[in-house]
């Protein structure tokens, strides 16, 4: 099993020591309510935290009337979903807040005692039970989701400064959140990103699956750029290596999101190349299909918006399978696994790179180390290391 490599972070140099618990061990005299979100990241980090606390999914829908249950998505997770009244998470939160408070507790039975929050939007819920603690899990640099950027520095700095714990998925997350907001006092962990441990093979893999359909007739070796398409992504980059290398096919899987002019131009010449198939969005429990019949993954992050401080799932989704990883330098996080991938600094690098894997067959000699090193970065792994963090800082206790 490889170690993992943020254990204990703190801005302040404190080394947590986690310890580990049986899978089945549950802990906590307190139930943990974390307000949670349909991305598939927050779910999976929940689902794996149920197995080892009691946990209710706090879900907020917004109206003027009263709905007493959601139906099948309410079963998934303990779920439970409140009605509050429109801007009451916003504008109008202050006044607003005793009808909050009211109907969450009327909805749980019972005062929040610890909650579990993962976006600045949520710091009046927070606020609405100043005696319960928090934990604040940062999953990215929130200024670039659109948001006003006084109202997320204002909600952050309220919930920093309640929080008992705050998690951050990145090291240069928490860096930068240490700058941005005084941390000093406060401990900081980072929990990076993950995939499902139900997606690694029993053992690490000799060759690709066969290619699903509908693409399972593409000539190989094929390339995969798997996950949302959009700005985030060095376009640039891969046309070049589309025309540098025209012995390989490209699979793209994920939607096409919003694209500058430059972007948009680079995306649509690819479409029209006979090498390269656009899938579109597939459910996320089909990646891993993909994931495990590409020859060669390709992660090309550019270094704005919040790819320098970010956790990238993709990245962790093709650690446990057969294609060898060529990447850029645009995430930071993809620097403590160089001894894993292929990282590249410029364009010429990166076509260099992927012409290299063709040429010897795309053979890795690290593809078993990537396959172990897979178990140590599941959703379960993480949710042990904050289960013990939390029993450390005594927001959990073991049941007898």
């Amino acid at each position: 099993m490889v170690k993992h490599p943020h254990q204990g972070y703190s801005p302040n140099a404190e080394q947590g020591d986690c310890g580990t618990l049986p899978v089945n061990c549950k802990v906590g005299s307190k139930e943990v309510i974390a307000v949670g979100s349909d991305d598939p990241h927050v779910l999976y980090r929940l689902q794996a935290l149920e197995k080892r606390l009691s946990l209710t999914d706090l879900r907020f829908s917004f109206g003027y009337v009263t709905r007493k249950r959601w139906q099948t998505a309410e079963r998934a997770l303990g779920r439970v979903g409140v009605t509050i009244p429109p801007r009451s998470l916003g504008r109008l939160q202050t006044l607003l807040k005793p009808i909050v408070r009211g109907r969450i507790v009327g909805a749980l039975g019972r005062r929040p005692e610890l909650l579990l929050v993962f976006f600045p939007t949520q710091a009046p819920v927070a606020a609405a039970f100043p005696d319960a603690r928090v934990v604040y899990v940062v999953l990215d640099d929130y200024l670039h989701y659109g948001w006003p950027e006084p109202l997320v520095r204002r909600y952050e700095q309220e919930i920093v400064a309640r929080a008992d714990l705050v998690v951050c998925v990145s090291r240069a997350l928490a860096e930068k959140l240490t700058a941005e907001i005084s941390l000093a006092r406060k401990t900081v962990v980072v929990s990076p990103n993950a995939l499902p441990a139900a997606w690694i093979p029993t053992t690490a893999p000799r060759k690709p699956d066969v290619l699903p359909k509908p693409v399972s007739d593409l000539p190989r070796p094929v390339a995969g750029v798997i996950g949302m398409l959009a700005n985030r992504i060095r376009w640039d980059w891969i046309t070049r290596a589309v025309d540098r290398v025209p012995q390989l096919t490209w699979l793209f899987v994920g939607p096409v999101g919003d694209l500058d002019p430059r972007n948009r131009a680079l995306v649509d010449g690819l479409r029209s190349k006979p090498a390269c198939h656009f899938l579109g969005r597939q459910p996320y429990e089909r990646l891993r299909e993909f994931l495990a019949a590409l020859d060669l993954a390709v992660l090309a992050y550019s270094d704005h918006d919040v790819n320098p401080f970010a956790s990238p799932v993709r990245f962790f989704s093709h650690l446990p399978f057969y294609a060898p990883i060529i990447a850029s330098r645009g995430c930071r996080q993809l620097e403590e696994f160089e001894h894993l991938i292929t990282l590249c600094r410029t364009s010429e690098e990166f076509v260099a790179a992927i012409e290299a894997g063709v040429r010897c067959g795309c053979d890795d000699p690290v593809r078993t180390f990537r396959w172990r090193a897979a178990h140590a970065h599941t959703w379960e792994a993480r949710a042990e290391d904050l289960v013990n963090v939390m029993r450390e800082r005594g927001l959990l206790a073991l049941k007898a």
